[in-house]
């Protein structure tokens, strides 16, 4: 806190409470970072609080797609622990946000709530991740590996939505696909740098679009000028009618000393 006295221009005010949860989860949220598309990922989470005792819990409902929970009951030393059961099946990739609602027998708090975040991977990888073209090599091609855990992927369109880069994709006999890329007739006139994204299609109606950086110059780089050292022209100021142009001053010279 600050003060208008100058012997003492700050104030610090030192707090210290007990914060005591009434009842509620251990954390504050659930993450699943790791869960992949189709598989189940489970977690659980402790229910604690002042009031944990008395309360008794009834339905749990979530609104996050695959998502199912349960309140357990789990016996531990230290006594019987009650934990909230967490399974996630995801159907699809992408990322999955949405709430857990717990009902209670309390009647000040009829429900309590836990926020739930899921970043689902496919079966689909493609090596490289980021597919740089150099801007001194506008017709080089770049290559790209389409793999994926399951059999029967099958790659049925590249398209880029800014028009930058066009793809070919090719079966190989292990049953991976390659995809030929090469810039479009729009790029390669120039040299500006870029970064688009790249969308493979695939069968998996679980997983139907994958996407790729494609940059030209490094991920994540704006077009600018490529003549980052071009200035400005100079500017002309208006001169008034019969006003002297602005000469700049020069330093006055240094005296010379007369030779006898």
């Amino acid at each position: 806190m600050e003060s208008d006295d100058p012997t003492t221009p700050n104030l610090i005010l030192t707090l210290s409470m007990d914060v005591q949860v009434e009842l509620g989860f251990e954390t504050p949220s659930l993450r699943f970072n790791e869960a992949r598309v189709g598989q189940e990922a489970r977690q659980a989470v402790k229910l604690v609080g002042t009031a944990l005792a008395e309360a008794s819990f009834g339905a749990v409902s979530s609104d996050v797609e695959g998502l199912t929970a349960k309140v357990v009951t789990r016996d531990d030393p230290a006594g019987p622990v009650k934990e909230l059961e967490v399974l996630l099946k995801a159907s699809k990739t992408g990322a999955l946000h949405g709430t857990v609602r717990v009902t209670t027998t309390l009647a000040h708090m009829p429900s309590i709530t836990l926020p739930v975040y899921a970043q689902i991977k496919g079966d689909v990888t493609v090596e490289p991740r980021v597919a740089s073209f150099a801007p001194e090599a506008p017709d080089k091609t770049l290559l790209l590996t389409v793999r994926s855990a399951r059999p029967g992927l099958k790659i049925t369109g590249v398209t880029d939505e800014k028009g930058l880069v066009e793809g070919k994709a090719r079966a190989q006999k292990d049953g991976s696909w390659q995809i030929e890329l090469a810039l479009s007739a729009k790029a390669k006139p120039t040299r500006d740098l870029f970064s688009t994204s790249l969308k493979l299609a695939t069968t998996y109606p679980e997983e139907p679009v994958v996407e790729v950086m494609v940059t030209r110059g490094g991920a994540g780089q704006r077009n600018f000028s490529r003549d980052p050292l071009r200035r400005a022209p100079p500017i002309a100021l208006p001169v008034q009618p019969g006003a002297q142009p602005a000469v700049a001053p020069t330093a006055p010279s240094a005296p010379t000393t007369p030779h006898p």
